[in-house]
């Protein structure tokens, strides 16, 4: 049972490295879609993304 014990101890503590490395690689992630978002905002990509969605709503109801 004590050996038992031990091995959950060493699998809990060995994987809080590897889930601070994943948070790591998130929050990255995370930062760099918030900064394209911004650019496709500065470079007013809303209109065209906007315009992309109504065309393809239209063609899925057969209007367009």
């Amino acid at each position: 049972m004590e050996k038992f014990k031990h091995q959950i101890l060493q699998k809990k503590s060995s994987s809080k490295g590897h889930k601070s490395h994943k948070s790591f690689w998130q929050l990255v992630l995370l930062i760099v879609s918030i900064v394209f978002i911004f650019y496709g905002i500065y470079r007013d990509e809303v209109n065209v993304i906007f315009q992309k969605a109504i065309y393809i709503c239209l063609e899925c109801i057969g209007i367009g």
